[in-house]
């Protein structure tokens, strides 16, 4: 119950930033095609796998807890790092350009 109640506001707070954001510069936007694919099938297995009676309770917890850790490391991979990574990358090329300006 509190885990889905979590998930939901997490999912609202989502779609508000994702209203903010609307119109911003294309050069800007992350492609969030595969978090949002991995957060409904994550949702999804967790709605069937809580609703089956044979499952112990503790396998339950367990597969909330990796399914919602798999979740954070997709969306953090796709918001956060993939920036960092073009940014090392610009960085080095903006170095490259200034050094061969100064030779």
């Amino acid at each position: 119950m509190i885990s889905s109640l979590f998930n939901f506001v997490i999912l609202m707070l989502e779609v508000v930033l994702s209203y903010s954001i609307r119109k911003v510069e294309n050069k800007f936007k992350e492609a969030l095609a595969l978090p949002a694919y991995v957060y409904t099938i994550y949702i999804l297995l967790l709605y069937v796998v809580g609703n089956q009676n044979e499952i112990n309770v503790v396998i339950k917890d367990y597969f909330d807890i990796v399914g919602t850790i798999l979740n954070t490391i997709v969306i953090i991979y796709y918001l956060f790092i993939i920036k960092f990574i073009e940014m090392i990358k610009v960085s080095k090329e903006d170095k490259i350009r200034t050094f061969v300006r100064v030779m």
